[in-house]
C-alpha cells in the first residue's frame, strides 16, 4: 500500500532559525519576532548578537496562535 503523505522524519528541517527566516515563516517582520523574543513570547537565545530559535520552539508558538 502506496501513501502519497511523506513521514516527517524525511523532511529535512534545519534545527535553528534566524528571527528574519521565523518571520517569513510566521508572516511579519524580523523586528516583530525579536520584539516577541525580547518579551518572552517566542523562546530563543542570543548567541552573541544573533537570536537563534529552535524549529521545535516555533512550532510549538504557532499551535496555540493559530486563528485560522
Amino acid at each position: 500500500m502506496s501513501s502519497s503523505v511523506f513521514p516527517v522524519q524525511s523532511i529535512p528541517l534545519p534545527q535553528l532559525v534566524s528571527p528574519e527566516e521565523a518571520g517569513q515563516y510566521l508572516g511579519v517582520s524580523a523586528y516583530t519576532v525579536r520584539d516577541r523574543l525580547k518579551r518572552g513570547e517566542i523562546p530563543g537565545r542570543k548567541h552573541g548578537a544573533r537570536w537563534l530559535i529552535r524549529v521545535v520552539d516555533l512550532l510549538q508558538y504557532v499551535e496555540p496562535n493559530n486563528v485560522s
